[in-house]
């Protein structure tokens, strides 16, 4: 899950889920479907995920990578609420909304739940480190 470093010199716990994410992605063979995407920013919604918000799965015919998060939404949501609330809070926000649609998706979901992965898998170097000065710990995002 966490690959953890604590550094006793400088008194610095860093933490990344490199390792849990390309596992999450093969589980799910999500890289075995090709499509071309640029690097979302976080809260940044593309088009088609705001094209899709009150549209349901029966009026659309997914793409096999939509099918795959579809077919494995709940396991991939229950990983992505297990990341956001670790190492990786650059998600929280997407991963609510994602969260909503666990009992019934829609395509906006399946659309939403899809961009995190790719972030995710373009940002999975990203993690936590804790760093503690006298009194008072810091934290900040490692890229």
């Amino acid at each position: 899950g966490i690959d953890c470093h604590y550094d006793l010199n400088t008194f610095t716990l860093s933490m990344n889920m490199e390792a849990k994410i390309d596992k999450l992605l093969a589980d799910i063979g999500f890289l075995e479907h090709k499509k071309v995407y640029t690097t979302p920013k976080p809260g940044i919604w593309h088009a088609g995920i705001e094209q899709a918000r009150n549209k349901s799965l029966e009026e659309v015919t997914l793409e096999p990578r939509e099918q795959t998060v579809l077919d494995n939404f709940s396991k991939i949501v229950g990983s992505l609420i297990y990341m956001s609330t670790t190492v990786r809070p650059d998600i929280t926000t997407s991963v609510n909304y994602s969260a909503r649609g666990l009992s019934s998706p829609t395509l906006f979901h399946v659309r939403l739940v899809e961009q995190i992965l790719v972030y995710l898998y373009r940002t999975k170097c990203f993690g936590l480190c804790y760093t503690h000065h006298e009194s008072a710990v810091t934290t900040e995002i490692l890229r």
